[in-house]
């Protein structure tokens, strides 16, 4: 049975060296009619290079009341080709020749994925499931042929030959990530989710299941073409840094070639409804928790690629808009926004030798706000190995095409979650080429980790008092906002610190679900949200 052992890194600030990025980025619109909007969808690739779209949901951000959130009508439900141009060739519905059960669940919402040759594994996905008469999380892995399903739809035939179920609880995820290394895949994080979203809470009506997976769950995998055979199923578990799901996962190659994964960001933070800021690193028989750095900038899952400078043994992991708790603002600064809004940043974690991280972001930026959910695919051709990071080799003179970003939500304001009925956003329909263009980037700016976490709010979740701390205070006087889920100020006062810079209050009577903390000292504002039941 394979273990994991756990490592903590934390690395004096003056011991680190930043890498350099030796290029910037350039992203450009190709114009392609017929294409359509989806997000949180699964993708595959044919010997040819036509791309196979899955699954997803065709509306934007999920909805607030539990009969609105995760609605059918925004199942995507049509299984689609398209070729690197962004190019619709052909699209087919979800036929009548797959099961009821294959349906549902290739129709479901963030689903884990990965590509093994020509097959394309599907694991999971959140949606409703007729056997159950509730949406849930799958506990299946389906197996497609993507050159004989690609064919299929061209020729608008039946795919039912071509596509294999396995059950099993142990692909009972929906949010996580899976990666494949030397046979051995990794299925990371995610949750088990149960039921319709309710903001207010599990407890509240029709009410709900939510269980984080908090593992490393490692398997193999036998597929001959007809039989599917699970095993050597291991799980490290870690219910504090492993609680995380919606997040990135990517392959790295860390100091002396070894092969692995970084899982970044992504959310909820068990003490608090907030994102991550630490990462994961994973290889074979371990993984380290990063708190050494953080990422601050793109934290939902998003479209990324990873590449590998061989001059300097340094990895750049590059991240395309989506949602964040930060956003850089014109003085240079971030700006902390504990509403998670939605961002136009194009940011990078880069690696360098010694294995130290930061984060940088790019001049060029999202033509919008846009790229939760989205995906990145690797364009055919470019120097790419089979765990898709791609080479820098020092020798390019011209820029390179990467590959192509599409899909995800694009929303018409940054904060939208409290005043979303459905139409302040949409899935994507939009194709980009992303190309690297090479030089040293000199305009990059460097994000140093910030205070901003200078209010603690806690404990989170909350019963009874709320307990406020607060770091390097610009006077010994504050002022307290509590709103409920609704934007509904329930209590405000000002409040003085103790000599130990804290303020503890008594909880709402009667109110509960999310409530939205707003601390104000001298003209700095500090907002998060905990949950109080």
């Amino acid at each position: 049975m394979r273990s994991f052992v756990l490592f903590f890194t934390i690395l004096p600030a003056e011991f680190q060296l930043h890498a350099q990025a030796p290029f910037s980025i350039q992203l450009e619109e190709v114009t392609a009619a017929g294409l359509p909007g989806v997000q949180s969808f699964a993708w595959g690739q044919d010997s040819l290079a036509r791309i196979l779209i899955i699954a997803g949901r065709t509306d934007g951000l999920h909805r607030r009341q539990p009969f609105a959130s995760f609605d059918a009508a925004g199942n995507n439900g049509t299984l689609y080709v398209l070729d690197t141009s962004g190019t619709l060739l052909a699209s087919r519905d979800l036929g009548s020749d797959l099961t009821l059960d294959q349906r549902e669940q290739l129709s479901s919402t963030n689903p884990e994925f990965i590509q093994r040759g020509n097959p394309l594994y599907f694991v999971g996905g959140y949606g409703y499931r007729t056997s159950l008469s509730d949406h849930s999380t799958f506990d299946r892995l389906i197996a497609i042929d993507v050159n004989q399903t690609v064919q299929q739809i061209l020729n608008d035939q039946p795919i039912d030959a071509h596509v294999r179920t396995l059950t099993d609880t142990s692909f009972a995820a929906t949010g996580g990530y899976i990666g494949l290394l030397s046979d051995t895949f990794y299925l990371v994080g995610g949750q088990y989710f149960h039921g319709r979203y309710n903001p207010m809470g599990p407890t509240h009506e029709p009410g709900f299941t939510q269980r984080y997976t908090n593992v490393i769950r490692t398997f193999s995998l036998f597929d001959d073409g007809t039989s599917l055979v699970l095993s050597n199923v291991s799980e490290t578990r870690n219910e504090q840094d492993l609680h995380r799901r919606d997040y990135n996962l990517a392959a790295q190659i860390f100091p002396g070639d070894q092969r692995g994964f970084t899982a970044f960001s992504g959310v909820f933070q068990p003490q608090t409804d907030l994102p991550w800021l630490n990462f994961v690193d994973i290889v074979p028989e371990s993984y380290t928790v990063r708190n050494d750095a953080q990422q601050q900038l793109n934290q939902y899952h998003i479209a990324h690629v990873v590449v590998y400078d061989e001059a300097t043994l340094s990895n750049h992991t590059v991240f395309f808009g989506g949602l964040a708790r930060y956003v850089p603002n014109s003085s240079g600064g971030l700006d902390d926004d504990t509403n998670v809004p939605f961002t136009s940043t194009i940011s990078c974690i880069s690696r360098d030798s010694a294995n130290a991280l930061s984060e940088h972001y790019f001049a060029e930026q999202m033509p919008g706000l846009l790229g939760s959910g989205a995906e990145f695919i690797p364009a055919a051709g470019s120097n790419y190995d089979d765990q898709e990071i791609l080479h820098w080799t020092g020798n390019e003179n011209y820029p390179v095409l990467a590959g192509y970003v599409y899909g995800g939500i694009e929303s018409s304001a940054a904060n939208i979650f409290f005043v979303n009925d459905g139409s302040q956003s949409d899935a994507g329909l939009r194709w980009f080429k992303v190309w690297l263009v090479p030089g040293n980037v000199s305009s990059w700016e460097a994000v140093a980790p910030s205070n901003a976490d200078r209010v603690k709010v806690y404990p989170n979740p909350s019963s009874g008092k709320i307990h406020l701390e607060v770091y390097n205070p610009l006077s010994t006087r504050i002022k307290i906002k509590i709103y409920d889920a609704h934007g509904r100020t329930i209590n405000e006062g000002e409040f003085s610190l103790n000599n130990e810079n804290r303020v503890v209050l008594e909880g709402p009577d009667g109110i509960f679900g999310r409530l939205l903390v707003e601390v104000e000292n001298s003209g700095r504002i500090h907002k998060q949200w905990i949950h109080h039941h």
